[in-house]
């Protein structure tokens, strides 16, 4: 075997770091170097996850806000029974069923009276939204090719159209159609927002700690589909109701993810 000494190790032990930090500054040295591009400004230039922000640190920053958005909205997709037992209350399709059978929202406070073709009609709205996976290899490609920032944007378009659709349906049942777009929308944005767990681990340069963002983030996409439950309970003891809350889900989420995008 070969024999080191241990003031020798201790040598090396000590250096290692330090060369570790030589090798990032003049990384940034580099980087700060780099001419611009034409039509391209400063603050363009210096990567997202650098720029500064309110909390003078990007990536903690960046990183809270996508964990608020992968949990509260994308992976409140996951578990839509809740919701399911809400759009009953609401009266949503009840139009399919008997005068007999229609939901008596006023006379119940958690429970209401459906038909068969009423709770068909309310799974058929979960299922066209799961077919939204199929779309998961094309969304993969579309991040490849054009980088995370723009599948970003298109996260933010269809989660806020979703909601808005559902706020819009929930408030006017004789347009509850709208429902199926609206989860259609809602799964797209799951969709991306399960890539966006892996693109905003990337931001961390320590392996150590990028592995442990994207662990988290992925377990807190699985966490949030007991989001519609929370909902559920708001709506069944309190006097906000699916539409109100639906309105205050949008105006959190446009600042939520139009923040993540703009750090």
């Amino acid at each position: 075997g070969v024999y080191v000494s241990p003031s020798l190790a201790g040598v090396a032990g000590d250096a290692l770091p330090a060369l570790v930090r030589a090798i990032k500054q003049d990384e940034r040295r580099k980087r700060a170097e780099r001419p611009l591009a034409p039509g391209e400004d400063d603050d363009e230039a210096t990567p997202c996850c650098q720029r500064l922000n309110p909390f003078g640190r990007p990536r903690t920053y960046l990183f809270v806000l996508t964990c608020v958005y992968v949990f509260w909205y994308a992976g409140a997709f996951f578990g839509y029974g809740p919701m399911q037992l809400m759009l009953e209350r609401r009266g949503a399709f009840s139009y399919l069923c008997d005068d007999a059978d229609l939901p008596d929202v006023e006379a119940t406070d958690t429970t209401t009276t459906t038909c068969p073709e009423q709770n068909a009609m309310l799974l058929n709205v979960q299922f066209v939204a799961q077919l939204t996976m199929i779309a998961s290899p094309l969304l993969g490609a579309w991040c490849d090719k054009n980088g995370p920032a723009e599948v970003a944007g298109g996260l933010f378009v269809s989660g806020a159209l979703g909601i808005l659709l559902l706020a819009i349906a929930t408030s006017n049942l004789s347009i509850d159609w709208l429902l199926f777009p609206s989860f259609l929308c809602s799964g797209l944005m799951a969709q991306i927002a399960g890539l966006m767990t892996v693109q905003t681990g990337l931001i961390f340069e320590e392996p150590r700690t990028r592995n442990r963002a994207i662990s988290a983030l992925n377990a807190l996409y699985d966490a949030g589909a007991i989001t519609y439950l929370i909902l559920w309970y708001i709506d069944t003891h309190t006097v906000l109701t699916l539409p109100t809350m639906s309105a205050i889900n949008l105006a959190l989420f446009v600042f939520v993810v139009g923040s993540a995008i703009k750090c």
